[in-house]
């Protein structure tokens, strides 16, 4: 092993020297972005429960549909109590959704609804007079 240590060295070298040339950048393998990729979406807990339980509106459907905040909050925690998966708190629902593109409102008082998803059970819809409301205000 000591016979070899010039020899690591210089390919230590050789390698800084590569990675300061590429900019300080390594381009990851295609196995390993994939297997990232896959790990991500594993983990992506709010597409879980939206592609398992929800219905989202497309952009034809002019983002007509709405569920308010608690009980898509109470259809998550359902959803997580019966996959074993961690429970978030509200606050951090709330900020996934935004986060994830979803719009909160406010109609009718203090009700707040989110915007352009339900839950499969509700599939609720703005109503026109709502629709004027939520342009106007």
């Amino acid at each position: 092993m000591r016979e070899a240590g010039g020899a690591i060295l210089a390919w230590i070298i050789q390698g800084a020297k590569m990675f300061i040339e590429a900019g300080c950048h390594i381009d990851l393998p295609d196995a390993v972005k994939a297997a990232t990729q896959r790990y991500k979406d594993q983990e992506d807990w709010l597409q879980g429960f939206i592609d398992d339980c929800c219905i989202v509106d497309t952009e034809a459907d002019n983002r007509k549909r709405w569920i308010s905040v608690g009980k898509l909050y109470t259809a998550y925690k359902d959803y997580a109590d019966s996959t074993g998966a961690y429970r978030r708190c509200m606050g951090d629902f709330n900020r996934a959704m935004e986060n994830a593109g979803f719009r909160k409102i406010g109609v009718h008082g203090s009700k707040k609804r989110w915007l352009a998803i339900t839950t499969q059970e509700d599939d609720n819809f703005v109503t026109k007079e709502e629709q004027t409301e939520m342009h106007s205000g």
